[in-house]
């Protein structure tokens, strides 16, 4: 499809959270596209911002959101910016001044501005924290988790999240996308940062730890098919339905392990013998991403010579 914010009267395409890991491969693929794009941050990389690539916002000052959008008058806001990890539980008033009350700022100011499309990054969280509730099936977008059985602070927001965006669904176009564990080169944070050694070559002798055992499952996505995801629905017409599943790749650490192993038999790679619980379903359809958008995973590419995980079909 032919881009056309950034084009024409319209403005560019607004990247809350821009600067993060997804939210660089979100930025990538849009330019790559052909729009014109505008990054924001509360922090920025000093690579990003030597270039000049990543302006400064806080979702939690609203003040701040107000002026930012009504500044750039985008054509399309993508809300990407999130507390997670230890610093959610450690500074909850925090958290929900970014993940709850950021959300409602950033989709105040979009409808202020007149913007056309909000698209956001919900999770597989959102599901809950465990596949038995769902039993040996996949979840689809019409499967939900009652709030006793949210245990993780982090699902249960972004439960509450699409609620919250849900409210303004008569007023702009909205969409969110339930995105499985997200991997790939270069990360450096949450639960999945070993995958960046994954696809970058390691030190002699260097040992790969996956925080699995070998028959614990977890739904993988990597970066760049969860940012062409993202980029399908920028470049969508219209957009019939509030929230889409991503899918991933259901593995065990077994199969990562064997996998690492046929790409590079002389990688030492090992898996857990007392894991933790993953806080996460590991099964699910993305049906409706392929029917609305004509979405698909690419095929699983890992290994230390690779400078990818995942590919975009040609």
């Amino acid at each position: 499809m032919t881009p056309t914010a950034g084009s024409g009267p319209e403005g560019p395409v607004l990247v809350i959270g821009g600067d993060g890991f997804l939210g660089c491969a979100v930025c990538r693929a849009l330019r790559g596209a052909g729009f014109a794009v505008v990054a924001a941050d509360i922090v920025s990389s000093e690579e990003n911002t030597a270039r000049g690539e990543v302006i400064s916002l806080d979702v939690s000052d609203r003040n701040a959101v107000f002026e930012t959008v009504g500044a750039l008058r985008p054509s399309q806001i993508i809300n990407l910016s999130y507390v997670v990890g230890p610093a959610l539980a450690a500074d909850l008033a925090r958290a929900v001044a970014v993940n709850l009350s950021g959300q409602i700022n950033c989709l105040d100011a979009a409808l202020q501005a007149g913007v056309r499309r909000y698209l956001h990054a919900s999770s597989i969280g959102a599901y809950g924290p465990s596949q038995a509730y769902y039993g040996d099936r996949e979840i689809t977008e019409e499967d939900g988790c009652p709030p006793p059985h949210h245990t993780e602070l982090y699902g249960a927001m972004k439960a509450f999240d699409e609620v919250l965006v849900a409210q303004y669904a008569s007023r702009i176009e909205v969409c969110g996308f339930r995105l499985s564990v997200i991997f790939g080169p270069g990360r450096r944070h949450g639960f999945t940062k070993w995958t960046s050694a994954l696809c970058e070559q390691p030190d002699p002798g260097t040992v790969v730890e996956i925080p699995l055992s070998p028959d614990q499952r977890i739904s993988l996505v990597s970066d760049e098919d969860a940012a062409r995801l993202i980029l399908l629905a920028v470049e969508a017409g219209t957009l019939p339905v509030p929230i889409m599943n991503s899918g991933g790749h259901d593995l065990c650490g077994e199969d990562i392990r064997q996998h690492l192993k046929s790409m590079n038999p002389g990688l030492a790679v090992s898996l857990c013998d007392r894991p933790a619980p993953l806080p996460f379903a590991h099964r699910f359809s993305n049906a409706l991403a392929q029917r609305v958008l004509g979405f698909s995973l690419t095929p699983l590419d890992i290994g230390p010579d690779k400078p990818r995980i995942a590919r975009k079909p040609s």
